[in-house]
């Protein structure tokens, strides 16, 4: 019997830790998982042309309401102040962003719409579903607000009409050509299978569960706005106007389809081998439609994930987009951070590429001469080739005046060039192991000197050196990068667009892949691209690159070259003040790119903390305390029982 009273304490302190390891030690029940819708949302101030929220994804549980998005879009978007009154039963919202009720005339304030139609109920009381797109706009006078008519129409692949219904009064003025299929879809009980890419909004799949599989016969739902093919808009982005014709209808890239293909009906004929004659067109294994397409998602990434640096400002300057003032401020707020003066010359230089491509003047920036900074180097080689290939680059971006005594001038720097280029036709950073990436870049600096004769010369060794280089899968591949990189396509892309070389010609295709069907394989479903084809997830540093390479094509089919001499006159750039700036204290652009995208990651994860349901069905951290206090109490009642049965012995 002694034995056992010995040993019962033990015996309680196991069953305790038991207890708490396998969480009986509390009314445990496990936590089901929870189904997420993927919703829309955009917020319109005064100027539709410069949204509050730009269109953006909002993901929570199934059977929330348009207040349970508008909160979670909140914990990701801290900036939007929203304010809320709840002093009619129903939060209501009264401002956003400082916007407020009753700011332009009484009748001003704040209007919620849900797929292009005014809410019949208050926002928490109405639900939201996988697909729902919900705009808030501000009013001047909520008594007038304006609604546009227009006509639905959807085709299948054999020209059958599926769906023809014309919408009145119903819809609201700034609703979509996708807020138009979704309420008559929802309104028909038809299903609409979608899906959201960053910057495009949603993408149609599906229609009454008509599904055109684009891997096998590249066909999908191409949208059509009164009769002509859209290559400017998507369905969430296109805003309707009064008595348009939407419509949606399965088109084929390879012309399988009864009609025309989106190409064929843009261009004419969607392939042909560049002869050297003419304008160069679009090759049949990447149509206009695609090229487009990828294009629109590396942008939305970008501006999405704020992964902004001089490659995307270059590219959005070949887009004739305009960049947006934070990424402006953030070039002013690193001369600062700097003093104004940086060690490095490729600091100087990505600065005027960035200023240049947004429209600039970079010999007063901020108040700063960053072109001073590259011609009077001291230190311009110190980073080997780097920094007399992105020099010229850079002053040519905005065509510079050099002086005379100038420590660098372009004669200087294109000799320097010249000479630097290996025996095999390519550049090396130093050495004599040629790099692709650089070789690229080297031709895009070459590319205004290209009728000089030497110029002409290292220009066809440096073509052939990429040819030869080029893998069978179309690609680059390098132990530097880590394997086959997206940004070696990329800066071969856009070094031989900028000398007029055809990437996707024959001297370029290798198999069945060229340069430009090797990029698109890399971009992810984010929209973004990775840096090597293995990875998971889209690089924002790598998205930049492939962007400018995208763009660098669709320039190059319309004026058979690139360009990256940008004409800024009559232009004017400023930054805000550096204080108001938000944002990580960076020391470059790039630099800022990457402590965006990980800003990114942390927001995801806020998101996600912010949409989980509560805990309610497991109290896990209640049975953690109890067992830890019962484990307390066992120890301290061995103790005691030791000290016991040692008193009794004495």
């Amino acid at each position: 019997m002694n034995g056992i009273k010995k040993i019962l304490p033990l015996l309680l302190i196991v069953l305790l830790m038991a207890m708490q390891w396998t969480g009986l030690g509390a009314n445990h029940a496990q936590a089901a998982s929870v189904s997420q819708d993927t919703v829309s949302l955009s917020i319109i101030g005064l100027d539709s042309d410069k949204p509050i929220q730009a269109l953006t994804q909002v993901k929570v549980p199934e059977d929330s309401s348009i207040n349970d998005v508008l909160n979670a879009l909140m914990q990701e978007n801290k900036s939007l102040n929203v304010v809320e009154d709840n002093s009619y039963g129903s939060p209501m919202v009264t401002s956003i962003k400082g916007l407020a009720q009753g700011d332009k005339g009484k009748n001003s304030g704040w209007l919620i719409y849900k797929n292009g139609i005014g809410l019949s109920a208050s926002m928490a009381d109405t639900a939201v579903h996988n697909g729902d797109d919900i705009l808030f706009r501000y009013t001047s006078d909520y008594s007038t607000d304006q609604t546009v008519d227009a006509t639905l129409k959807v085709t299948d692949q054999k020209g059958k009409t599926m769906i023809s219904k014309s919408v009145h009064q119903q819809l609201v003025d700034g609703a979509t050509a996708y807020d138009l299929l979704k309420a008559v879809t929802e309104a028909e009980n038809v299903n609409l299978d979608v899906s959201f890419y960053s910057g495009m909004g949603f993408s149609i799949n599906g229609i009454d569960h008509i599904v055109p599989d684009y891997s096998t016969d590249q066909s999908y739902w191409g949208l059509f706005i009164n009769g002509q093919f859209a290559t400017d808009a998507g369905a969430s982005t296109y805003r309707l106007k009064p008595n348009d014709t939407i419509q949606f209808k399965v088109i084929s890239d390879n012309g399988s389809n009864d009609g025309q293909s989106a190409a064929d009906s843009n261009s004419g004929s969607s392939s042909h081998e560049d002869t050297g004659s003419g304008s160069p067109q679009m090759h049949s294994d990447v149509s206009s439609k695609q090229l487009e397409r990828a294009i629109t998602q590396a942008t939305g990434y970008i501006n999405q994930n704020n992964s902004f640096d001089f490659y995307g400002a270059m590219a959005y300057r070949l887009l004739n987009k305009e960049l947006p003032q934070r990424f402006i401020d953030s070039l002013a707020k690193t001369l600062t951070d700097n003093g104004g003066s940086f060690r490095n010359v490729t600091d100087y230089e990505k600065l005027v590429l960035s200023v240049s491509a947004a429209g600039g003047d970079a010999t007063d920036f901020a108040g700063t001469n960053l072109v001073k900074g590259i011609y009077a180097s001291q230190r311009m080689t110190n980073q080997g080739n780097n920094g007399v290939i992105y020099g010229l680059l850079a002053l040519d971006s905005g065509k510079y005046q050099v002086p005379k005594d100038a420590v660098w001038s372009r004669e200087r720097l294109l000799n320097d060039i010249i000479s630097q280029q290996n025996k095999d036709g390519g550049w090396a950073l130093t050495g004599e192991e040629s790099s692709v990436d650089l070789t690229g870049m080297a031709l895009a600096a070459l590319a205004p000197y290209k009728n000089q004769a030497a110029v002409k010369t290292a220009i066809t060794k440096a073509t052939a050196y990429l040819s030869n280089q080029q893998n069978k899968d179309g690609g680059y591949g390098s132990k530097i990068n880590g394997g086959d990189s997206s940004e070696s396509t990329a800066q071969a892309i856009i070094g031989l667009t900028a000398v007029g070389v055809d990437p996707a010609g024959k001297a370029f295709t290798k198999g069945q892949a060229n340069l430009l069907t090797h990029l698109l394989d890399f971009q992810a479903e984010s929209g973004g691209y990775r840096h090597l084809l293995t990875d998971k997830q889209a690089n924002s540093l790598s998205t930049p690159q492939a962007l400018l390479a995208l763009v660098s094509y669709q320039s190059f089919l319309k004026d058979k070259h690139t360009s990256f001499q940008f004409n800024n006159d009559g232009k004017t750039l400023a930054a805000t003040s550096v204080k108001s700036q938000q944002g990580p204290d960076v020391k470059d652009a790039q630099h800022a790119a990457k402590a965006s995208a990980d800003g990114e990651k942390s927001k995801e994860t806020a998101r996600g903390a912010a949409q989980r349901l509560p805990d309610t069905a497991t109290p896990i951290g209640n049975a953690l305390l109890i067992g830890t206090l019962l484990l307390i109490c066992g120890l301290a009642f061995l103790m005691y029982n030791r000290k016991k049965n040692k008193g009794v012995r004495s």
